[in-house]
C-alpha cells in the first residue's frame, strides 16, 4: 500500500526473479500474520500523517488497542471505538459522536484498511530492503488491489527484517492521496477487558449524537 516517492534514506535493494520475489512476499507476510493473529490482546503506539487531501499537512500520533475482532484507536482529534459488531466515533473537539455498523466507516478507519490489505484479493511483489528514518532495516512489499469495491488501489507495507511485524504501512487511494500509518512500541497479551471496546457517551457531559 503505498506511495511511488524516491527514497529520501535508506537504501532499495531488488534480487530474484518475480515469481522468487513474489515468494518472497507470501513467507514474510505469514510470518507478520502468524505473530499478531495469536496474541490475546495488543497495544501499539503510532503516527498517521495525510498527503494529498489539502497543502495543509501534518502528523498525527495516538495508540490502538486490539482483541480479536474489537479495537479502540486514539488520537487527539478522534477516538474509534469498536465492539466487534458497532463502531463509535468521538470527536473530542465538538464533543459529538457517531455510530456505524461493521464495514460502515471506512476512510480513516486503520483496522478495515489493514484488514482488507491482507485479505482481499491482491497481487503482492517483493520490493527489497529499505531503511527507514530511524535506521529500521525493512522487508518493503507493494500490495495491488484487485477489488475496485477498496477506497485505495496500491498499498505499500514495510516489515521489520529481524522480527517480520509491521513497521509502517501506506495507501494510496484512487485520488492519488496517500495515508501512511508508521509503528511503534509494541505490548502485548496484558488482559484488556472487553469494556475497554465500548464507548458510553453517559460518561461525556453533554456530549451530541450526529449520526
Amino acid at each position: 500500500m503505498l506511495l511511488v516517492f524516491l527514497i529520501s534514506s535508506g537504501f532499495l535493494i531488488h534480487q530474484g526473479s518475480p515469481s522468487l520475489q513474489d515468494k518472497k512476499a507470501e513467507e514474510i507476510i505469514q510470518a507478520s500474520q502468524d505473530f499478531y493473529f495469536n496474541l490475546e490482546d495488543m497495544e501499539i503506539d503510532f503516527s498517521y500523517l495525510v498527503k494529498g487531501i489539502s497543502s495543509r499537512q501534518r502528523i498525527q500520533r495516538g495508540s490502538i488497542q486490539i482483541k480479536q475482532a474489537k479495537y479502540v484507536m486514539k488520537m487527539r482529534e478522534q477516538e474509534t471505538f469498536c465492539d466487534g459488531k458497532r463502531i463509535w466515533v468521538y470527536l473530542p473537539g465538538v464533543n459529538e459522536y457517531m455510530v456505524f455498523s461493521m464495514g460502515e466507516w471506512t476512510y480513516g478507519n486503520i483496522m478495515q484498511l489493514i484488514y482488507s490489505m491482507y485479505f482481499s484479493p491482491s497481487k503482492k511483489d517483493y520490493q527489497g530492503i529499505e531503511l527507514l528514518d530511524d535506521g529500521t532495516r525493512t522487508h518493503k512489499i507493494r500490495f495491488l488491489m484487485k477489488s475496485s469495491d477498496l477506497n485505495y488501489s496500491t498499498a505499500y507495507a514495510w516489515y521489520d527484517e529481524e522480527t517480520k511485524l509491521l513497521a509502517k504501512v501506506t495507501f494510496l487511494d484512487r485520488q492519488r492521496r496517500q495515508r501512511t500509518f508508521s509503528f511503534s512500541n509494541l505490548r502485548y497479551n496484558m488482559g484488556v477487558p472487553n469494556e475497554t471496546f465500548v464507548f458510553r457517551p453517559q460518561n461525556y457531559p453533554g456530549i451530541e449524537l450526529r449520526r
